[in-house]
């Protein structure tokens, strides 16, 4: 039997705010790959339909849409953004392939292109799920929007006025979220280990379980969030973009994931 996700799996799935409106509005929907074979209209692979799930891997793929454009933002070349993660409850048995980033592959196949190997990121999937609860659900015509809960992002405050404690532990403890889930990817670590590490963190009084900001996904709570004055203001979410961004790296130096 192919392993699948049961309806009612509860999941996550990282973004930006640069698409919540586009999800409210039609779903969640894959990423076509770009390649010889889509040129020529053929089938696409099961991969290709695809959309990506996880739990702490959902902050993971937060913070790199986060950073992927964080260059850009600084040189004004792209508009400032915020990391968001959905929160999903499936309403079908969902189909399941492992997440490439955590498997090897058998020698002479490729991770991308025409010889990205389907049947093993099946065969796989069941194990890599288990073990880092990451993994792609293959669904035809995307994901609607209905399946969606909520919707997480770090602690929002006006960067131009003077912070309290509370509000700046509170980012601090997003941001380390979001670098646990960095190192999770780049470390290959188990989810047992983000479970403990949460034990251990409340213990001094920092939750790192989900983000601070949480909103039902609903038009009028997304309007909510784009109405923070943080928000509104393309130069306060500027500066507060670089706040989190500056907090995010060094936690990475402090973590030994990048160098200075």
């Amino acid at each position: 039997m192919d392993p699948y996700l049961p309806k009612g799996t509860l999941v996550k799935h990282g973004t930006s705010s640069a698409y919540l409106l586009s999800i409210l509005e039609i779903g969640l929907v894959p990423t076509p790959v770009r390649s010889k074979r889509n040129k020529q209209n053929e089938p696409a692979h099961e991969s290709e339909r695809s959309i990506f799930v996880g739990t702490l891997a959902g902050y993971a793929r937060a913070i790199y849409a986060f950073s992927n454009t964080m260059h850009a933002t600084i040189n004004r070349k792209e508009p400032p953004h915020i990391p968001v993660v959905l929160n999903i409850t499936l309403g079908r048995d969902c189909p399941l392939l492992a997440d490439e980033d955590f498997i090897e592959l058998p020698d002479g196949q490729t991770k991308n292109g025409n010889a990205r190997p389907d049947g093993y990121l099946r065969e796989q999937a069941q194990a890599v799920w288990s073990k880092y609860e990451s993994g792609s659900i293959v669904l035809d015509g995307g994901m609607p929007a209905s399946w969606i809960n909520s919707f997480e992002f770090p602690a929002m405050f006006d960067p131009t006025e003077e912070a309290s404690k509370a509000q700046l532990q509170k980012l601090s403890s997003d941001v380390h979220l979001l670098s646990l889930a960095y190192g999770q990817n780049r470390l290959k670590l188990p989810i047992s280990k983000w479970h403990a590490d949460i034990k251990q963190y409340k213990k001094n009084d920092m939750d790192i379980s989900r983000l601070t900001g949480k909103f039902r996904f609903k038009e009028s709570d997304v309007e909510r969030l784009f109405d923070m004055p943080a928000m509104q203001d393309p130069n306060k979410l500027f500066e507060y973009t670089k706040m989190v961004w500056t907090l995010f790296s060094q936690q990475l130096v402090e973590a030994g994931l990048v160098r200075t």
